[in-house]
């Protein structure tokens, strides 16, 4: 997938794999939160639900305690994070920088794209992630009928 880029000579386009930009899975490992871990408040644990017409909607998220996000390593959000659904409506984003909450777990069917903010804007990524060309590029990377899904290293190759 390709994406313009600015850079102090002008613009440029390129592939995504090749930007300053972190790819990240959320955790598949066993300690996955499981429905009953699940609580009211606590560390806010993103889902595919949560993120709708390119922003977090946190009006029915759910939590984790404190001590269930210290045993789970992969898949922490840092704010101007972009997660992305990867399960289900593929490509939907949104940005990660909620006032009330400075970090958050993402579920197995997202992906966190983290920019180098030295090197490209994170914003500018958020934006042009948000774009049609780059929606549709998702949709046709997509597969399955019944639950459509993209694998992570599609966007890292």
């Amino acid at each position: 997938m390709t994406t313009p880029v600015a850079t102090t000579q002008g613009w440029r386009r390129g592939k995504l794999k090749s930007l300053p930009v972190v790819f990240i899975d959320g955790d598949r490992s066993a300690r996955y939160p499981k429905r009953h871990e699940l609580q009211d408040e606590g560390v806010l644990f993103l889902n595919t639900k949560n993120v709708v017409e390119n922003h977090l909607d946190l009006n029915e998220a759910d939590y984790v305690s404190q001590e269930k996000f210290a045993g789970i390593q992969k898949g922490r959000l840092k704010r101007f994070d972009i997660v992305m659904t990867t399960r289900g409506t593929v490509g939907k984003v949104a940005l990660f920088n909620h006032p009330k909450h400075s970090t958050s777990l993402i579920n197995a069917q997202m992906l966190i794209l983290r920019a180098h903010p030295e090197h490209i804007d994170p914003q500018f990524l958020f934006y042009a992630l948000c774009s049609d060309t780059f929606q549709g590029a998702v949709r046709n990377y997509a597969s399955g009928s019944a639950q459509p899904q993209v694998k992570s290293w599609k966007f890292c190759n």
